[in-house]
Parts: structure tokens; sequence; C-alpha cells
């Protein structure tokens, strides 16, 4: 009965708990950059067709504007990433390799890189999905494993092309592939650089789903509409308890898991999920607020 009450206090309609309803004023500060924000999903859109969509200086700066603003945005609820014209991104713009730069400045630069746009879209506080309409390179394919769900067109094509360039894979590519596809395969589509297609990405679990062409763009919407109607402070919380899990032992885990479960069951995001089922309707999440990720000491 205590439950019960509790829940009642957090309910839907507590005026005191709902966020007023926002303008999004989000800006990308580039037309290399495009961005749509409908129904609590922000879209954002690669915007160098005739370049393939490399991410050139432009691109990644107008990239890191975004993603540090998002968190400051509880409106938007989820984030879709694509690219416009026949590809999702060949990777790094060649045209900006520069072999006089030093050492030390390339390791500024790659430093500014990986903590402005891959590590901020990584641990984003709201799920992500790339609709990967077209070839998907290098870094590009580094942009796709960051999101949290890969959609991909059925002509989708990709290459972890990094050694064609003579370049080791970068942009979180060692990281990431082997958590995506195992460690045997990302060694052999690292060190080979082939092409493969859509088909293959699925059966490797380099994406979690292949569309038609035609259905790509509806298919990411519903999906980021879906998860946009999730709780934003539960699944940002998954989001870093399975990287916090991820290299400890079984009993960390645990640990780890057991204090997160504690700041959840005292959240508005269960109380109200709680009394949707109770009353047998669609929990409303939207203006809630939202639990911070539970970070434990020493991790």
């Amino acid at each position: 009965m205590e439950r019960r009450r509790r829940s009642d206090r957090h309910a839907a309609g507590h005026p005191a708990l709902r966020a007023p309803a926002r303008v999004v004023t989000l800006r990308t500060g580039s037309e290399l950059l495009g961005l749509e924000v409908d129904g609590g999903v922000a879209t954002l859109t690669l915007n160098r067709p005739a370049a393939r969509n490399a991410l050139n200086m432009e691109v990644k700066a107008a990239l890191a504007r975004v993603l540090a603003e998002l968190p400051r945005h509880p409106e938007v609820r989820a984030l879709v990433l694509t690219g416009s014209g026949p590809a999702f991104s060949a990777g790094g713009d060649v045209k900006e390799f520069d072999p006089s730069r030093t050492g030390d400045q390339v390791l500024a630069r790659h430093r500014w890189l990986l903590q402005s746009v891959y590590l901020p879209l990584v641990r984003l506080g709201l799920p992500t999905v790339a609709a990967v309409n077209g070839l998907a390179f290098g870094a590009g394919v580094s942009l796709m494993l960051s999101c949290d769900i890969a959609i991909a067109s059925e002509d989708a094509t990709f290459s972890l092309a990094f050694s064609r360039m003579g370049l080791v894979p970068d942009c979180g590519a060692l990281w990431l592939l082997p958590r995506a596809v195992g460690p045997r395969r990302a060694r052999e589509l690292l060190l080979t650089a082939r092409r493969f297609g859509a088909a293959e990405a699925l059966e490797l679990g380099l994406v979690e789903r292949v569309v038609p062409a035609g259905e790509l763009t509806g298919a990411a919407a519903e999906l980021g509409a879906a998860l946009a109607r999730g709780p934003r402070g539960a699944l940002a919380m998954t989001k870093r308890l399975l990287e916090q899990t991820g290299p400890v032992g079984y009993a960390e885990a645990l640990e780890i898991e057991a204090q997160a479960v504690a700041v959840a069951m005292a959240s508005a995001e269960h109380a109200e999920a709680l009394d949707a089922f109770l009353g047998k309707r669609d929990a409303d999440f939207a203006g809630l607020p939202s639990v911070e990720p539970v970070v434990p000491a020493g991790s």
C-alpha cells in the first residue's frame, strides 16, 4: 500500500515534477551538418554528399558543438545520425591530411577529436541510432559504432579502410569493433580492409537491422520515436552501466548493479512506470526529472 501511495505522489500529472515544454534552439553552426528535431528526436545529417560526407574539420567542429549542447536539452530524448546522398561517411577527409605536421600536432588534433566527438557520442545520455544510408569507411564505421543501434540500407557498403592509407584504426575502432563482432573477426576486417555489404554486416553483428533503401529514413525515425518515448534517465544509466561493468569481475558488476537499482527505484521515472502499469495506461516520461548515471567510487 505504501508503494502505491509513493507512486501517487509521483503521478504523471503532478505539476511539480513535470518540466514545462521548451522550444528547441539547437544549432549546428554549419551547413555541412543538418539538424532537425521532431517529437523529441534530433536527426543529424552529414551534408557533404559530393565528398561522400568525409569528416573535415568543419563537420567535426559542428558535431562537437551539438554533442556538447544536447545534454542541456532534456526535451530531446533520442538522436538519429545519418548522411546525405549516397554515403553515410567515407571517414576522415584525406584533403586535410598534412604530413608536415609534427607528432605533437597530430596527437593534439586527434585527442581533441576523440574527446570532443567520439567519446561524447558514446557517452551521450540518450539513445542514439546510426542510419547507414550508403558507404561507411574507416572513421565513418567508427562513427556508426559509436551509436547504440545501427540500421543499414540494403545497398550500404563497409570497409575498415585504415590500413589502405597506411594508418592504424582510430576514432575508437580498436575498442568498439571487437565488442561488436568479436576479436577474431575484428582482426580480419582491420587487417584486410576489405569491402563488404549490408547482409554480411548484419551477419557479423556490425549492424542490428537491414532494410530496403527506400525504407531507411522511416525505419530510423520510427525507432528513434520509440526510444524517445522511453525513460531518458534509465536509458542513460543503462548505457553507462554497460560501459562500467564490461571490464570488471562478476562480483564487482553486481555491486555496481545494486547501486544503480537503488537509484533507479527512487526515481520519478520508475514511479511513473509503476503508476502507469497499475493504471493500465501507457507511461509518459516526458518532462520528468532524470536520474544521473551511477558512477561508483574508484571507477
